[in-house]
């Protein structure tokens, strides 16, 4: 199966969706409460948590400190967070492009980032749409005429 990894995973949705497909997962958020209540979807959803981990830590601390390869990155960011658990402050302008590119170093050859936000008005700095296939149309159903989010595809 594929390795996935779920940044800023919130309840883990996104990552009950790639288990239930055959991957292994891994799921990364500051909050305990929300990686907990994301381990209780997966038992709803009758998903043996063996090869799946939950880490509660921030996201650029993590990345800084991971050396592992993925198929497939997801990563859907807040606009802004701040924390007593985190170094600093996350401006989703200001850090998108430094953090584009630590998620590309752990993608694996042949593999996918897949970058959303729900950020209205934001646009992807020119440094990383140069590598990018904007997916948003794939992502949003039909019925809605206005897109809640963005989506872009990055591929090794």
């Amino acid at each position: 199966g594929k390795r996935f990894l779920n940044l800023f995973a919130y309840t883990c949705s996104a990552s009950v969706h790639a288990a239930a497909a055959g991957a292994t997962t891994t799921s990364v958020d500051l909050s305990q409460t929300y990686l907990d209540w994301g381990a209780d979807v997966f038992v709803r959803n009758r998903l043996d948590l063996r090869n799946h981990r939950f880490l509660r830590a921030d996201v650029e601390r993590f990345l800084s400190r991971e050396r592992g390869e993925y198929d497939v990155v997801f990563l859907n960011p807040p606009s802004y967070s701040r924390s007593k658990a985190m170094e600093g402050d996350f401006s989703l302008e200001r850090d998108h492009v430094d953090l584009l590119d630590f998620c590309l170093g752990l993608v694996a050859p042949g593999g996918s980032l897949y970058f959303t936000t729900h950020a209205r008005g934001f646009e992807l700095d020119p440094r990383a749409a140069e590598y990018a296939t904007e997916v948003s149309d794939r992502l949003v159903p039909p019925d809605f005429t206005r897109s809640p989010f963005r989506g872009w595809l990055f591929e090794r």
